[in-house]
């Protein structure tokens, strides 16, 4: 690969994952038994021109010790890893992991201007899934126009309402690209951006290119990426599909609610696994096929149930792995009590199957005290160690 000599990461992690409702910032979630944050890190740590990873972590002494502690039993050679804290957004967080950077640099260099021009990667913590192949690109492209950025066509037309939020504007989708990551910079080029930059954009800008072209002087070459794999893990739902993914997504299904828009959101942005809603599961197109439920009870399974069990009963001496997870939410609580009833028996009846490899429990479920809830919690705790999933 004819990149320079060297090139060092930035990773973004320092969020408290607001969006993705957990007690636990997103980046420690653990899939296939490693943080998310491991999985984006070990990607870098196998580009073998990458140095220096700077990770990114949250400002709070507690979550910074923890990152330590994940990143310890991290496979990536440890000499190549360096953490430090954030700030309180998200630009301050890259800044300071530039700085950071800056630092590391200052000393193993003899001059200034011996690293100015090298490459630095900026990425997000929660995007495990980028490729070798597009981080070798953004390398090349980025030592050429001393700024690069992958993308992916837009999937939902951006629409801009007025201040009483009546449609105001709707943008043509097919002149636009979504940015994604990871981006790539001459080092010198985006931390001097960085230096210039305003606090209003500090505070509420999103966007790296767009530090570098407003304050570095710089135009972005825009490279298409791998669409199946520029994604961010951001809500609850994506825990499931990004198990799949880092499994091999060969023959998986995931069953979504019966909401068109979402179904067509999901499909779009998690490429090669097949979508289908509750209604359209039809046992001929279950056989060797994973399968991975994410789904309401009380909205899509209830009203499902029956068809549900006859497709569960069929695979029930399947030799192949099905994944199901349910997202058993507070509803039960505040809807009637023959509703209430059936939720129940049906969470009863469905943890009956062998097929039943892992349940996403909320965990302010557990602890009402309620009589039902602590039966569930009975059956539940039936299950082997690890294929519960609290949040």
């Amino acid at each position: 690969m004819s990149t320079a000599s060297h090139c060092h990461v930035v990773i973004a992690s320092a969020g408290n994952g607001t969006r993705f409702q957990s007690v636990i910032p997103k980046q420690f979630h653990k899939i296939k038994g490693q943080a998310i944050i491991s999985h984006t890190v070990e990607k870098f740590g196998r580009v073998s021109c990458v140095k220096n990873i700077v990770v990114v972590a949250p400002e709070s002494e507690e979550l910074m010790m923890k990152m330590k502690e994940v990143l310890q039993r991290q496979r990536t050679e440890s000499n190549k890893i360096i953490i430090t804290s954030g700030g309180k957004s998200r630009h301050k967080s890259i800044f300071q992991g530039l700085l950071r950077l800056k630092n590391k640099l200052t000393k193993d260099y003899c001059t200034h201007e011996e690293w100015l021009n090298e490459i630095v990667i900026i990425h997000d913590g929660v995007r495990p899934f980028v490729n070798t192949d597009d981080i070798e690109r953004i390398i090349i492209a980025a030592k050429k126009h001393k700024a690069a950025g992958l993308v992916k066509p837009l999937v939902s037309t951006v629409l801009k309402p007025n201040s009483d939020d009546v449609l105001e504007l709707s943008l043509d989708r097919s002149l636009y690209w979504s940015s994604e990551m990871p981006q790539a910079f001459h080092l010198g080029v985006i931390l001097q951006a960085y230096e210039k930059c305003s606090e209003y954009d500090f505070e509420n800008g999103t966007e790296c290119l767009h530090i570098a072209q407003k304050y570095g002087s710089v135009c972005a070459k825009l490279l298409k990426g791998d669409s199946n794999r520029l994604w961010k893990i951001t809500l609850q739902r994506d825990i499931a599909a990004a198990e799949a993914l880092l499994n091999g997504y060969e023959n998986m299904l995931l069953v979504l609610p019966n909401n068109i828009a979402l179904r067509q959101n999901v499909s779009s942005t998690f490429g090669g696994i097949s979508v289908c809603c509750i209604k359209e599961v039809d046992e001929l197109i279950l056989k060797n096929m994973q399968i991975f439920w994410l789904l309401n009870i009380i909205d899509d399974l209830l009203p499902n149930m029956e068809h549900v069990i006859n497709i569960l009963h069929s695979h029930k001496n399947c030799r192949s792995c099905h994944l199901i997870i349910f997202l058993i939410d507070s509803e039960p609580l505040t809807v009637d009590d023959n509703t209430r009833l059936k939720y129940w028996d049906s969470c009863h009846q469905l943890l009956k199957f062998d097929v039943l490899t892992q349940l996403v429990v909320k965990k302010d479920l557990l602890n009402k005290g309620m009589e039902e809830l602590l039966s569930l919690q009975t059956t539940v705790e039936k299950l082997p160690p690890g294929q519960i999933l609290y949040f």
